[in-house]
């Protein structure tokens, strides 16, 4: 399996206050009690991002999750620079005998690979060389951002070639991020000017705190965008700041 944390490039976003030299605060331990409550809430949250449909099954063996066992902590402010880390994926496939999808078709029915993530480093993953500029993805109450292929590549052999039915399957990564405003505000403006935006401070009592969601999705654009599409953004919307 080729994971989205392993297989793209990632955009990080910077943070507010931060300056280049600053050294990172030290890492603690995080109490078993907050990883335990990340734990749940990185399964949940997985469990509602909706599955890309016929003719794509999940594979089991392929999915995991992890919570991060430690974060920064600040011994001045008694305080966590930001909170824990979790994070879960899913990996489907086309099955050879899946009835409906033919031979030409079954050529750009790459797998679709789902990742969410808890406090994640903020970024969206693109392409590399095989991808267009980042567009801004219309989905209400959150920050969603798409790069699809529009060359050929290793993956993408005949995107070319593409007829313009052929062409909504073109290999396609699209990022939802769901924090607070300014969060938010910061993502949507970085795709319209190409800069690399500035992140709020995550300082928190709580390790287990919940500061932003996001939810990394790859594979063929009619599908991923289909999973986007039916996002129930405002139920997970309610795991923040719990």
């Amino acid at each position: 399996m080729r994971t989205l944390a392993l297989g793209f490039l990632a955009l990080a976003l910077s943070s507010v206050g931060a300056s280049a030299g600053a050294p990172d605060p030290p890492m603690r331990p995080v109490p078993a009690t907050a990883q335990d409550s990340l734990r749940k809430a990185i399964r949940d949250v997985i469990a509602l991002v909706p599955d890309p449909g016929a003719p794509y099954v999940l594979h089991p063996e392929e999915s995991r999750s992890e919570v991060q066992g430690s974060a920064p902590f600040s011994r001045a402010g008694k305080r966590w620079t930001r909170p824990a880390r979790a994070s879960a994926e899913r990996y489907y496939d086309v099955p050879n005998d899946a009835p409906g999808a033919s031979p030409e078709l079954r050529e750009f029915l790459t797998p679709v690979e789902v990742t969410a993530e808890l406090n994640g480093e903020l970024r969206f993953v693109d392409l590399a060389s095989e991808g267009g500029p980042p567009t801004l993805f219309p989905l209400a109450n959150a920050a969603a951002v798409e790069i699809a292929a529009i060359v050929p590549g290793a993956v993408q052999g005949r995107s070319a070639a593409m007829t313009p039915e052929q062409s909504e399957y073109r290999l396609t990564a699209l990022t939802i991020v769901l924090g607070d405003a300014l969060t938010e505000r910061a993502v949507r403006r970085a795709v319209r000017t190409g800069s690399a935006p500035s992140a709020p401070p995550s300082e928190t009592a709580s390790a287990a705190e919940i500061r932003r969601i996001s939810i990394l999705l790859h594979g063929p654009k009619k599908y991923v965008e289909g999973v986007a599409r039916k996002l129930p953004v405002q139920a997970l919307r309610r795991f923040l700041h719990r």
